[in-house]
C-alpha cells in the first residue's frame, strides 16, 4: 500500500532523500561506536534496518550525493567484511561502481577519471579485505594499491590506512612475512 502510494506522490523523491539521509546517519553512528561500548547495541540497529540501508543505499547509487553514497558504502563494506556478510561487501562495491571507480579495473589509469574524494580510497581498501579471504591475492593488491594512489592523489596516506591492513594480510597469507 506505501509504495502504492510513494509511486503517486509527487514529493516522493524528497521523501527517498530525507529516509536516505536518515539510513546514513544510522550508519554513521554504526561506525562511530566502533570505539565506544555501544558498539554491539548500535550494530544490531543497523543491521535490524536492512531493508531500509537497502532502499537507501540504492537510491544513492542512482541519485547520490556522493558523500552520503560513500559513507553508507564504506559502513556496509567494514561490517560485511567484519561479520563475513557478502550482501554487505556487494553494497560496499555497487557503491564503488556509482561513483564511477569499477574496483577490478585493471588500468590503473582509469583512476584518474573517478572524482577524488576523501572517503574513496578507504571503501577500496576496505574492498581489498574481501579478496585475500577468498584467495584473490592480486586482486586484494590490485584494489589496495589503487587505494594507496588515492590517497596520494588526494595528499593523505592516512586515506589509504585499511588498504595497508589488505596488503599486509593478503603478503601474509600468500607467506611473504617479510
Amino acid at each position: 500500500f506505501a509504495r502504492e502510494r510513494l509511486a503517486t506522490d509527487p514529493s516522493a523523491d524528497v521523501l527517498r532523500a530525507r529516509h536516505a539521509v536518515w539510513v546514513v546517519g544510522l550508519a554513521t553512528d554504526a561506525a562511530a561506536a566502533r570505539s565506544r561500548p555501544d558498539e554491539p547495541a548500535a550494530v544490531h540497529r543497523f543491521t535490524a534496518h536492512l531493508a531500509d540501508v537497502r532502499r537507501a543505499h540504492a537510491w544513492l547509487c542512482a541519485h547520490g550525493p556522493l558523500e552520503d553514497l560513500l559513507r553508507l558504502g564504506l559502513v556496509c563494506a567494514e561490517l560485511g567484511y567484519q561479520q563475513a556478510r557478502g550482501d554487505l561487501v556487494r553494497m560496499g562495491e555497487d557503491a564503488l561502481h556509482a561513483a564511477g571507480c569499477d574496483p577490478d579495473a585493471a588500468d590503473p589509469a582509469a583512476d584518474e577519471r573517478v572524482a577524488l574524494h576523501p572517503l574513496l580510497p578507504r571503501l577500496l581498501g576496505v574492498a581489498a579485505a574481501p579478496c585475500w579471504q577468498r584467495g584473490d591475492i592480486e586482486g586484494a593488491e590490485r584494489r589496495s594499491r589503487r587505494a594507496l594512489a588515492l590517497a596520494d592523489r588526494l595528499g593523505d596516506q592516512l586515506l589509504a590506512r585499511e588498504a595497508f591492513e589488505a596488503l599486509t594480510n593478503a603478503a601474509q597469507f600468500s607467506g611473504d612475512l617479510t
